[in-house]
């Protein structure tokens, strides 16, 4: 499957990484994300992602938006520190209306991506 292929190629590489990961890696998700997190301890590992299960592990998580201004498209990059990293995750599990429900998904979701690393 792709997820497993995925697994294989990550353990093989030994340069940085630049991985993006969205749809069709699903079953394997948070395996995927803990190896990411793994490699990461001796690689450098940039991913991008919409998988709120493969950002969880992340040691560092940068939010890239863009905006239209004056018929331009604008990209902007912020650091998110943990309360705003809750509130991602929380935004990606559940879209742009935060629950509580979402918000406290996602605070377990970076607790478990933190004890399996």
């Amino acid at each position: 499957s792709l997820g497993d292929e995925v697994l294989l190629r990550i353990e093989q590489l030994h340069f940085p990484i630049l991985v993006a990961l969205s749809e069709g890696t699903e079953r394997r998700v948070g395996a995927i994300g803990q190896k990411l997190a793994q490699v990461a301890v001796q690689r450098q590992v940039i991913v991008v992602t919409h998988l709120a299960q493969v950002a969880a592990f992340a040691q560092t998580h940068l939010l890239i938006a863009k905006t239209a201004r004056d018929n331009r498209t604008v990209t902007s990059i912020t650091p998110l520190d943990e309360d705003a990293r809750t509130r991602e995750l929380a935004r990606i599990i559940g879209g742009e209306s935060v629950s509580e429900i979402a918000l406290q998904h996602a605070h377990e979701m970076l607790e478990s991506a933190k004890n399996a690393r």
